[in-house]
Parts: structure tokens; C-alpha cells; sequence
């Protein structure tokens, strides 16, 4: 049930019942069936249409646009949480990060084919957006099976490839010769291989997308399972002091999202559903920003296609709008109500006229809404 709704419904009855029944005991004194007569034309002309219709149709049509722009919002009570958001939590790789843009080269030793091929099996049976790209990388490479797999979120994986042990991850799980190197270290056999590196693109828009939220009143801070070989570039966009978190677990980023909660701020996090799923699961809006818009992400509570990243203000900036547009067919509706109540109570309204002049209080409710609610939407573009 949507928060407005409830809200606005439990003021709605008892102010209704309220009236209907001061009329009815002001009238029955002195004429009982004048005062049944106002008691049931209160009941009749009162517009419930504002709690009944507004939401559903002014915020279904809003989940209706913002489909068709490849943004999966959950249901209506997610569009009415993006407005009370306080802080935005984001995950680095795979969530800023252009991942289709993304360098990679490796360094180290010649790999044989049948190096490459057991680097490749393995990294192929992760979902991780690191693991992906070192897969696409090798796209002439064949992919044999894996034994064994092992993965530990945040650090690295492991398996047998034809009868060699295979593991891949950060230079302190491979324990390699220098643990605080940057890259993915790849170790076969227990031989250090070498290690690919992966040099970011960030998505575009990510600059105005910051700036909303900023002038939204929500800081902005980035969680990221990556160590910081991407600091400097980062701090460009995060300027502000201790918004930079880096080589950070899934239990690290769950954790942060409950502390910023209990200071008494909404949460919002972006992620891509992987090492982050705890966190999103935990903050108060999840958003799952996605490659593939049909990767299963039961943790949170929207999709944002990846390529659509760039227009994630005008997406919240609509949703928004459809708060304030529900809030406006509330008072429409009290206006009705107002005039409508106060011929009601003098018991000169025939029960019969009421049940005439609710229904077009409803359709102006509904047309009110759905047209509000597309003429923002062609505003910002969306249509």
C-alpha cells in the first residue's frame, strides 16, 4: 500500500465520518428523514478519488514512462522514497564505470595458449564485472571447465583448469611479492603469472549526476572492492573530504549503509547487484545499474539500464514531480470536497445528485493526473 495513500486515507475517513455524523445529529432533532438524507449525501459526495485514483494512475503512469526509458522501478512506494533520500552510496567498478570502455593489457610473463585458456575457464565462471572484462579480452581463446570453483567476494577466484590450479584476484590474495600492486594477479600452479590491468572509463554524465544529487541535498560517497590505483581520477569527481573508500568488503559496504542510517539518513546506493547485493538489500533505495537489463538482481528495488545512466536525474526529477503532482490532486479534490460537503450537510442534496457528481470528480482527478505527469515527462524528454 502506497505511503501517500495511507496517509492521506486515514485524515480522509475520519474527517468524512466526522461531518456525516454532526449532520446527521444536528438534523435529527427536528427532522429525522432530512437528517438521513445529509447524513448519506455526505457519504455519497465525498470524493474519495484522490486516494483511491491519484496514486495509481499518476504513478503508474509515471512507472509506465520511465520503463519505456529502460529505468525498472519496483512499484510506487520506491518513487515516493527517492524523494526523502539523504545520502547516495556508490560502487565503483561496473557502476560508474564504462565497462564496454575499459583497457585491458596484461603484464608479465608470455602466456601459452594453455596459460590463456585456464585464466580465461576461470575468470569465466564469475559475474564480476573485472572477471568479465579479462573474458572479453580473450575473445579467440576457448573456454575448457572449471573443478572446484571457489569465490571470495571482494578478494578473488579459484578452481582447477586441466589439472592446474588457477586463481585470480588482488595481489594480496595472490600473495604476491608486493601486495599493495595494483591490477588483477593471475597464479597458476602456484607461479605468480602476472597481472592484467584494467583501466577505467567512467560513465557519462557521471558529473551532473553527482551535481543532482548534491543540490539534492544527498552527499555523495564511493565504495569501491578495488584498490585505489584510481584515486586521483576519482577525486575530481568526489571532492569532498572522506567520500573516497577503497578495497572495501561486502560485510565494509553492508556495514557503512547501516551506520548512515542510523545517523537518520534515507540511503540510496548504486551498485551492479554483485559484491554490493547486502548493501543494496540494506539501504533504504537500491538501484542496480545493468549491462544486461535481464541479469536477476532480486536485492534491489530498480534497474537502471547502464547506457541510461547519464539521465538518472530526469528519471528521479519525474518521479519526484509525481509526488508533487499527487499532492496537488489531493487539494483539487478538497476544493470539491469543500463545496460539495457544504451543500451535502444542509440536507438539501438529493442522495441521487451526489452519486451524479462524485464520478466526474473522479475522471478530473485521473485526467489530471496522467496529463501532469506526461507534460513533465515531455519536458524533460522523455517522451
Amino acid at each position: 500500500v502506497s505511503l501517500l495513500a495511507d496517509r492521506a486515507g486515514r485524515y480522509f475517513t475520519a474527517v468524512i465520518l466526522g461531518v456525516a455524523g454532526l449532520s446527521f445529529l444536528y438534523w435529527a432533532p427536528s427532522d429525522l428523514g432530512k437528517a438521513v438524507n445529509a447524513f448519506t449525501a455526505v457519504l455519497v459526495i465525498a470524493c474519495p478519488c484522490a486516494v483511491a485514483l491519484s496514486i495509481p494512475f499518476t504513478m503508474g503512469n509515471v512507472l509506465r514512462i520511465l520503463g519505456r526509458n529502460r529505468f525498472y522501478v519496483k512499484n510506487t512506494n520506491v518513487l515516493e522514497a527517492f524523494s526523502a533520500v539523504r545520502a547516495v552510496v556508490f560502487d565503483k567498478t561496473g557502476t560508474i564505470t564504462n565497462l564496454s570502455k575499459n583497457v585491458v593489457q596484461f603484464f608479465g610473463k608470455r602466456l601459452s595458449g594453455a596459460d590463456q585458456v585456464a585464466l580465461k575457464s576461470l575468470a569465466y565462471q564469475s559475474s564480476h564485472p573485472l572477471s568479465r572484462q579479462i573474458v572479453e579480452s580473450m575473445p579467440e581463446v576457448p573456454v575448457e571447465t572449471v573443478e572446484n570453483f571457489v569465490e571470495q567476494p571482494g578478494q578473488g577466484i579459484s578452481g582447477r583448469v586441466a589439472g592446474s590450479i588457477v586463481r585470480l584476484g588482488s595481489a594480496a590474495f595472490i600473495s604476491a611479492n608486493q601486495p599493495g600492486q595494483k591490477g588483477v594477479f593471475t597464479e597458476k600452479d602456484g607461479e605468480v603469472c602476472g597481472y592484467f590491468d584494467i583501466k577505467s572509463r567512467f560513465r557519462e554524465g557521471l558529473p551532473e549526476v553527482l551535481s543532482y544529487f548534491n543540490s539534492q541535498n544527498a552527499g555523495a560517497t564511493l565504495l569501491s572492492g578495488d584498490n585505489n590505483r584510481e584515486q586521483d581520477a576519482l577525486t575530481a569527481y568526489f571532492k569532498a573530504p572522506g567520500t573516497l573508500f577503497f578495497n572495501q568488503s561486502p560485510q565494509d559496504k553492508l556495514d557503512f549503509v547501516k551506520k548512515t542510517q542510523q545517523e537518520g539518513r534515507q540511503v540510496l546506493m548504486l551498485g551492479d547487484g554483485l559484491n554490493d547485493a547486502g548493501a543494496l538489500r540494506q539501504s533504504d533505495v537500491g538501484i542496480v545499474v545493468a549491462e544486461n537489463t535481464n541479469n536477476f538482481t532480486p536485492a534491489c528495488d530498480a534497474i537502471l539500464h547502464a547506457d541510461e545512466f547519464h539521465r538518472l536525474p530526469k528519471f528521479l526529477s519525474l518521479a519526484g514531480w509525481g509526488i508533487t503532482t499527487v499532492n496537488r490532486a489531493y487539494l483539487l479534490a478538497a476544493c470539491y470536497n469543500v463545496v460539495g460537503l457544504s451543500y451535502a450537510v444542509t440536507g438539501t442534496l438529493s442522495p441521487v445528485v451526489a452519486a451524479i457528481l462524485m464520478p466526474l470528480s473522479s475522471v478530473t482527478i485521473v485526467l489530471f493526473g496522467f496529463g501532469m505527469s506526461h507534460w513533465k515527462a515531455w519536458r524533460l524528454g522523455l517522451l
